[in-house]
């Protein structure tokens, strides 16, 4: 699980930042119908997660560098496979 001690939900941007984090969490074990399945729960016994990701331009800056929004989604995207 990841964790966001940086965040002081008493600002504005920040309680957004963690309201979206929430939803984005929940988004994650949650199918939708005709569009996407859920990444099912993780379990010791008979669940293996793998994930790719293409990481080429993570940080090259050629699109511009990432916010500190974009690297907690990402966080939170990669801590669902951990």
């Amino acid at each position: 699980m990841a964790l966001y001690y940086s965040l002081d939900r008493s600002k504005p941007v920040d309680r957004r930042i963690a309201e979206r984090l929430l939803l984005l969490k929940k988004g994650i074990r949650t199918e939708i119908p005709g569009k996407s399945s859920a990444i099912p729960e993780k379990t010791v016994e008979s669940t293996l997660l793998i994930a790719t990701w293409n990481m080429r331009e993570f940080e090259s800056g050629k699109y511009g560098s990432r916010s500190k929004e974009c690297l907690f989604y990402i966080a939170e995207i990669i801590s669902s496979f951990c």
